[in-house]
């Protein structure tokens, strides 16, 4: 079965031309000259077809092969019924008339006896711009379309310089600055309805952190004092384990000994997805918006407090593996939440075992995952 790139490499051995010589008239990168006449650039996936007929089209082109002929080899092979059409025109093709070389030869005796230069033989795969009409008695040639040498390169160069100048160019780059600049100030800047939610997005912006409601020290209750015969060493909390076992409703009573450094809690789209919730922490001091899909959930850090804003009514929080339930006690606005070191230090049943993110009220998380950084 004859091959596309079989041919067009032999076309190109018998015009004299080696791969080098294509690049220099085309300025085909050299492995693309390799995949056409490997055929690879067929297979390969990350070329589209649009590009690959184009390569193909200007390779043929470089080698005295003619548009026409080109398309059609080039439809023939997609359709896979490529039969040699390129061999059989410019390898083993015959003359165009039966009668041209005697009409030839007459007529190059006529020019040599009137001093001038004898014709050169037309036949087929040569270019078509020089090839003499069989059916005229003259050997009239016509001029060759422009080659790439003979484009004014400094000329292009000089009217893509004046238009880049355009004011048209101009509006559309700053109408583009100006819808990136709305997008992000929307997704991202843009504050909630709630007067404390803008202060404490300017005070981010302008570098200060987030106020910290703390208690007085003279408000802290003690921590409980243990036998120094029997000392017990703090509990240390374990990483959120998967899921299932029974609630644990939390309670009002206060936990005996310090909190961890960092507390973390996990945020668990319950109802339905939030889109988005945006969560702005101590640790980070960010603003910072999440979209977590129906039934995952999304770890959180913070040392002091946490706001969240977004569907209250649709999330639930989870605290050491235990559900939170009490959450609408702590909003300060329809889609506004706050948690505090304090707040959650009356809370004992929560860190007083690991729970297992299970709730007579609502599902477990299907997927818990970290924070994303920005």
């Amino acid at each position: 079965m004859a091959l596309l790139n079989e041919d067009l490499v032999s076309v190109r051995e018998a015009a004299g031309l080696k791969p080098n010589d294509i690049f220099e008239k085309t300025r085909i990168p050299l492995n693309i000259i390799d995949e056409i006449e490997r055929g690879t650039i067929f297979t390969n996936r990350n070329h589209q077809l649009t590009y690959i007929r184009s390569y193909v089209r200007s390779y043929a082109k470089a080698i005295g092969i003619h548009e026409d002929d080109i398309v059609e080899a080039l439809d023939q092979h997609q359709a896979d019924r490529y039969e040699g059409l390129l061999a059989q025109k410019y390898l083993h093709s015959e003359p165009l008339t039966d009668n041209v070389p005697d009409q030839k030869k007459s007529e190059d005796t006529a020019i040599q006896s009137a001093g001038g230069k004898p014709s050169s033989t037309a036949t087929r795969g040569e270019n078509e711009y020089s090839r003499p009409d069989p059916r005229k008695n003259y050997n009239q040639h016509t001029m060759p379309p422009p080659g790439l040498e003979s484009v004014d390169w400094a000329g292009v160069g000089r009217k893509a310089a004046v238009g880049k100048g355009s004011p048209m160019i101009y509006a559309g780059l700053i109408s583009i600055l100006a819808l990136i600049a709305l997008l992000v100030y929307f997704l991202f800047i843009r504050p909630s309805g709630d007067p404390v939610v803008e202060n404490n997005a300017d005070s981010m912006q302008n570098g200060t952190e987030l106020p910290v409601s703390v208690q007085p020290e003279s408000d802290i209750p003690d921590e409980p004092v243990t036998p120094a015969a029997d000392p017990q060493p703090e509990e240390e909390l374990s990483p959120v384990a998967a899921l299932p076992s029974a609630p644990v409703r939390p309670t009002t009573n206060p936990v005996s000994g310090a909190l961890p450094d960092t507390l973390q809690i996990v945020l668990h789209a319950a109802i339905d997805k939030l889109e988005p919730v945006r969560v702005t922490s101590d640790v980070n001091n960010v603003r910072s918006p999440y979209w977590v899909e129906a039934g995952q959930a999304m770890r959180f850090d913070f040392i002091d407090s946490i706001r969240i804003e977004g569907q209250l009514t649709r999330m639930a929080i989870w605290i050491n593996g235990n559900h939170f339930a009490d959450i609408m006690e702590y909003s300060t606005g329809d889609r506004t939440l706050e948690l505090s070191r304090e707040a959650l230090s009356q809370y004992a049943e929560l860190f007083s075992t690991q729970g297992d993110f299970t709730s007579q009220t609502i599902d477990s998380p299907i997927e818990i995952t970290d924070r994303p950084l920005f």
